[in-house]
């Protein structure tokens, strides 16, 4: 037996039930979807005004900080370079200015020398017997004492540096003691001449040419006026003059030392 199909009819109405649903349910899917895509849109959008506010902007920020740092440094270094050599310079000039300063204090301690040596000390005009022996006038200058006296006045000690100060009162007292020495010496020198020359006439000054000249004249004009002690006190007393004046110009050399005095700054740079 041929097996009979079984055909079930399906009543129209079911069928187009069927179908609006599945369009309904389409229907709702893409309006989801859109919905789905305008979010989604919304969120990207949302993202990327967040990331540009909170990395873009930062990052921008900070490079123009950082370029404005980078400018400021910049100025501050071009300021700081021009700061040192305004500096250098004022150092400098205030160099030159203590060092002319120090120069001028110095020559005026030197200057002091021909009055130590008693050259320019004016000769006494009292009566004969008050007159002082040969060399007095020079002698009776205490010129250690004298230039003590000088670098006091000076006011070295508020214008030097203690550096400077202690080398100069150094190189002072080195002049004082050379000084002093030199000047008991040629005390002792000029009393003991008459004495040394008397067992030693070698050491007397020899006549210079006018004296000599002078010796032939009076000889000319009065045979037998210089005789031989007259001869012998004269040589002395030129030889206590030479003394003298000897000392004098030691005093001064001595004293005039101090316009070639090498501090100790100067040495360094040397």
């Amino acid at each position: 037996m041929r097996r009979q199909r079984k055909i079930q009819i399906m009543p129209r109405g079911s069928s187009k039930s069927k179908k609006l649903q599945t369009d309904s349910a389409t229907s709702a899917l893409d309006i989801w979807l859109s919905r789905i895509s305008q979010i989604s849109q919304f969120g990207l959008f949302a993202l990327t005004v967040g990331v540009f506010y909170f990395t873009v902007i930062p990052l921008y920020k900070v490079a123009m900080l950082e370029e404005s740092i980078a400018r400021r440094e910049l100025e501050l270094n071009e300021t700081n370079e021009k700061l040192k050599a305004a500096t250098l310079d004022l150092e400098t000039k205030g160099r030159e200015l203590y060092e002319r300063d120090r120069q001028e204090i110095v020559e005026g301690i030197a200057y002091v020398a021909p009055f130590c040596s008693g050259l320019m000390e004016p000769p006494k005009t009292g009566a004969p017997e008050e007159s002082s022996e040969l060399g007095d006038n020079i002698l009776k200058i205490n010129s250690a004492q004298c230039l003590r006296d000088r670098v006091k006045e000076s006011k070295s000690e508020e214008i030097l540096s203690p550096a400077d100060n202690s080398y100069l009162a150094l190189a002072i007292d080195n002049i004082v003691a050379r000084l002093e020495k030199a000047q008991k010496q040629a005390s002792l020198d000029i009393a003991s001449l008459p004495e040394r020359a008397a067992k030693d006439p070698s050491i007397l000054a020899q006549k210079g040419f006018n004296e000599e000249h002078l010796e032939n004249l009076l000889n000319i004009l009065s045979p037998g006026f210089v005789n031989e002690e007259v001869a012998q006190k004269a040589a002395i007393e030129r030889t206590q003059t030479e003394i003298v004046f000897d000392f004098a110009d030691f005093v001064q050399k001595e004293i005039t030392k101090l316009r070639k005095i090498e501090w100790p700054d100067s040495k360094s740079r040397i």
